[in-house]
């Protein structure tokens, strides 16, 4: 159930009424110009539920973590991008009061963008090198270097 459209509320109420009187599942389908599984499909939720409303069941597991602690996580890792999955969570642990496993962390900033590759670091040139370098490269281009 619900890959199609939506059945409208009146819609609804309509098969109801009619199934209250006792008329087959074709034949209210013919009346209202809906499959007879779809009439059934409303149907058994009504007498299962006693409810019209549209509102489906959630599928699959909710998120641990909202939307806006997903963002801290976020902003967190760009501030430092070399900080684990496992002090974060630790920190979500004592800041948000929220048991979340590394892995937990680890998709989230997956779906956030963030792959966990962090830029190697840049490759320390002391001054003699710099000035040794220069030396080399202006006599590679023939200039002169003061």
């Amino acid at each position: 159930m619900g890959r199609g459209k939506n059945v409208s509320p009146e819609i609804r109420k309509l098969i109801i009424k009619l199934y209250l009187e006792n008329r087959s599942l074709r034949a209210i389908g013919q009346y209202v110009n809906k499959l007879h599984s779809t009439v059934q499909g409303i149907i058994i939720k009504y007498t299962e539920t006693g409810d019209l409303s549209t509102n489906h069941y959630q599928a699959g597991r909710p998120s641990k973590l909202t939307i806006r602690e997903q963002r801290s996580l976020v902003v967190s890792v760009v501030k430092n991008p070399k900080i684990t999955s496992t002090i974060l969570s630790q920190n979500v642990q004592e800041g948000m009061q929220k048991q979340v496993c590394p892995q937990t962390i680890r998709n989230s900033l997956k779906n956030a963008g963030n792959h966990g590759r962090v830029a190697r670091r840049k490759q320390f040139i002391s001054k003699a090198i710099k000035k040794k370098r220069s030396n080399q490269n202006s006599i590679f281009l023939g200039m002169t270097v003061l």
